[in-house]
């Protein structure tokens, strides 16, 4: 399978899902610009691989793009776990030792990290200093709640 030779640009992301007994998986999907046309998004691959180190799903991209035939990257999205950083960082080496440089612009925009992970490590952190107050919340609701009575009067207190 290849890539349609018009295409102007490909854009490919990873995705660990979560692992079922011994084995883990990885989807490859690539948003696929051609030439006068308009973005598609494709699932490149869905496979197997035997852990979650760093050069193994580094290795798991590689064979992805080379059996697309897709031959130049510009961007691949990853978390921000340890382990796409060593990917991400062994797809350069892997692509820039390739015929022309497979990597634009030598790699320096190749790791994208996802937005929304990042944004969930900020929020979670910001809310690590709330977490006594929101309990404590949590539990009032809890008690309100757990009764018809304590529901009404509360109710009642409120609207009035």
């Amino acid at each position: 399978m290849e890539i349609d030779p018009n295409v102007g640009s490909v854009e490919g992301s990873s995705e660990l899902g979560p692992k079922t007994l011994d084995n883990s998986s990885s989807i490859g999907k690539g948003k696929v610009l051609e030439k006068g046309k308009r973005l598609q998004k494709r699932i490149l691959s869905f496979s197997q691989i035997v852990d979650h180190k760093g050069d193994s799903i580094g290795k798991c991209i590689e064979n992805v793009l080379l059996k697309w035939g897709i031959d130049k990257v510009f961007t691949i999205t990853v978390d921000n776990a340890t382990a796409n950083t060593t990917a991400i960082g062994f797809m350069i080496r892997k692509l820039n030792s390739w015929q022309d440089g497979g990597a634009v612009l030598g790699g320096k925009y190749l790791h994208v990290r996802f937005c929304a992970h990042i944004l969930n490590l900020i929020a979670s952190d910001g809310l690590k200093d709330l977490h006594d107050s929101i309990v404590a919340i949590r539990n009032a609701v809890k008690y309100v709640k757990s009764s018809p009575s304590r529901l009404d009067r509360f109710k009642k207190s409120c609207c009035t």
